[in-house]
């Protein structure tokens, strides 16, 4: 972390639109959660841990925050809420988390909805329950945000992902065990 009075040095990537975006110097990451996620974004922060981030328990502690904002009630309305409890200095990663039932539906870009120059990417994600749900969406999320954090694409497999597959595939634990 910069000492008082440095400057960060974020470097550039772009993103999948072809657009500027900061990655992240630091492996270190604090975790807020602005709502309630059911726990589904431990999937994430497990993922972030298996790739190498390393998770601290204070801010202060931290290179970079992950806000976790679970959609409640109006999406504008509440990432502002969200970001208003953070305090400004540390780059933001912003994930926000949308509750359905269905891998294919569609919420517009959030992140033509935050202006706060510390939020360096935002992505959506959609959840049910206490799960992460396995489409498109997601991957293509996570990936965004391997890019931002500097992080070798594909070195995480979830292991809320790999715990369905049997079911998904018809197979049973048993017989592959026997």
């Amino acid at each position: 972390m910069p000492e008082s009075g440095q400057r960060r040095s974020y470097q550039s990537v772009q993103n999948m639109d072809g657009q500027r975006q900061k990655q992240v110097p630091g492996k270190k990451f604090h975790v807020s959660v602005a709502g309630c996620t059911n726990g589904a974004h431990q999937t994430y922060v497990n993922d972030l841990k298996g790739s190498g981030q390393i998770e601290v328990i204070s801010p202060e502690q931290s290179d970079y925050l992950v806000l976790f904002c679970p959609i409640a009630s109006r999406v504008g309305t509440d990432i502002e809420e969200a970001m208003n409890k953070i305090s400004g200095g540390k780059p933001i990663v912003l994930v926000v988390m949308h509750h359905t039932y269905d891998k294919d539906h569609f919420v517009p870009e959030s992140r033509r909805l935050v202006e706060n120059k510390d939020v360096i990417i935002t992505v959506d994600v959609l959840f049910h329950e206490s799960n992460m749900l396995i489409c498109n969406r997601n991957d293509t999320a996570w990936f965004q945000v391997e890019d931002v954090l500097g992080v070798s694409p594909g070195s995480v497999f979830s292991w809320q992902y790999w715990k369905g597959v049997p079911q998904r595939l018809g197979i049973c634990c048993m017989s592959l065990c026997s």
